[in-house]
């Protein structure tokens, strides 16, 4: 592809199940150009027989890709390398057992712009009958134009059912250092020039609930006070950096958000 894309969609994988078949799929069911976006496949952990397996299957499909393989394991490290090789304007991430509407980008782009994070809503399914907490949230105040972002501080604490400026990303890139909480402190990170968020009425993100995802997992004691405390003061050390720019009620709330997490994974262990 020769063209600068408009969106670069990152996708992270690591020893995929056939689930990721159903997100390539959904990809490749966009509506949006497939001139206008690239997707950047970051498969990390065991190589073989995985890379042979998406190679085979994205043969298949119409959508520019670039399936780029690390040894390094993290999801982390690979979204990392998704930024670090994106050439899009605007940055989707898409976690491998999930997947989106067909006019989720199309959606999502014709509200964004370089001051704002475009949103959308998430749709829960799968195993779990608990529905995923965004679902509800999102359901209940969505409105076109969101600009108090403390209030909707829960749509800012994962990387996807958004799309997200280059512009705001600049250099930021997830702590690898840190296994829980990483994501909220990425976006939270990336919002020192973003005034508002807007909302796409029809455009869905659905996720998959699941045991044993890399999110539900039990963390052991150690790890998780040493994660809690590296977090707490990653947050300081942001918000410090520029705080002209970024909303204090934004990052004060975290200080308590993180302290509840901690406890509330203490318990699921």
């Amino acid at each position: 592809m020769s063209n600068t894309p408009l969106i670069s969609v990152i996708l992270p994988t690591s020893n995929p199940s056939d689930y990721i078949f159903d997100c390539l799929k959904s990809l490749n069911q966009q509506d949006f150009s497939f001139n206008d976006f690239e997707v950047l496949i970051i498969l990390n952990g065991e190589e073989h027989p995985y890379r042979e397996k998406l190679s085979a299957k994205l043969r298949e499909y119409s959508f520019n890709y670039n399936l780029i393989y690390s040894v390094h394991k993290g999801v982390s490290i690979a979204r990392n390398i998704g930024l670090d090789n994106a050439r899009g304007n605007y940055i989707a991430f898409i976690d491998d057992d999930d997947y989106i509407s067909p006019n989720y980008l199309s959606e999502l782009y014709k509200i964004a712009n370089s001051d704002s994070i475009a949103i959308c809503e998430v749709v829960a399914f799968g195993d779990r009958s608990s529905s995923f907490f965004l679902n509800n949230y999102l359901q209940k105040y969505r409105e076109n134009i969101v600009v108090d972002l403390f209030r909707f501080r829960s749509i800012l604490s994962v990387p996807w059912a958004k799309l997200i400026p280059r512009s705001a990303i600049g250099i930021t890139r997830f702590k690898n250092g840190i296994t829980n909480g990483e994501d909220a402190l990425f976006v939270t990170s990336c919002t020192a020039n973003i005034n508002r968020l807007y909302c796409a009425k029809v455009a869905s993100y659905y996720v998959r609930m699941r045991d044993g995802s890399a999110s539900r997992k039990k963390i052991p004691f150690v790890h998780l006070c040493h994660n809690t405390i590296l977090l707490l003061y990653e947050y300081a050390k942001v918000y410090i950096s520029n705080p002209h720019n970024y909303s204090i009620k934004l990052f004060a709330a975290r200080f308590p958000g993180v302290i509840k997490n901690f406890i509330v994974l203490l318990r699921n262990n």
